[in-house]
């Protein structure tokens, strides 16, 4: 199950890599947003999922459907803060291809796709659904400022903040119960 983290991990570092053997990948790196997403998720999702459960539910894959799509979103802001260092060095991708509206009906997708899983997760309490939509409710009021803001701060600290903060407040709803 590493072997997957690591695989998706070199698909989105690959490309920017100056060797003669990765290169060519630069051409071909329009996923590579969507490949970081997914290792973020095997790693910070999938494999506590598998090492907790003995069988993976459809209850676990909505849960990891829906923790992608915020991490996409947030890869997005990342990715585009890189857009014009990615496109100096020959790296295409989606954001490096879409102009600003294709960017934002991309991430604005994403955050619609994450508000539809939250609501199919009926196995979780209120609370537990508020601990897991506010993060996205943050990052939706910091995309745009994000797009004109790229300070380490806001990159490092609060995006990169929003992955984990469902999970204290998650542990703070099962208080609540």
């Amino acid at each position: 199950m590493i072997g997957i983290s690591a695989a998706l991990t070199f698909l989105y570092s690959a490309p920017k890599m100056d060797y003669p053997p990765f290169r060519s990948l630069k051409k071909f790196a329009i996923g590579k947003t969507i490949f970081l997403a997914f290792a973020w998720t095997h790693v910070t999702v999938l494999l506590p999922i598998l090492v907790n459960a003995s069988e993976l539910t459809g209850e676990h894959l909505l849960f990891a459907i829906n923790r992608f799509l915020i991490i996409y979103a947030i890869c997005i802001l990342f990715d585009y803060r890189d857009r014009d260092e990615d496109r100096k060095a020959g790296i295409k991708s989606m954001i490096t291809y879409f102009n600003e509206k294709g960017i934002d009906r991309l991430f604005w997708a994403s955050i619609l796709l994450f508000t539809i899983t939250i609501g199919l997760m009926r196995f979780f309490s209120f609370a537990e659904v508020v601990a897991l939509l506010l993060p996205a409710i943050i990052l939706s009021f910091l995309y745009y400022p994000s797009k004109k803001d790229f300070s380490d701060y806001r990159y490092y600290f609060i995006l990169d903040g929003l992955m984990m903060l469902s999970a204290p407040l998650a542990v703070l709803a099962k208080f609540a119960r």
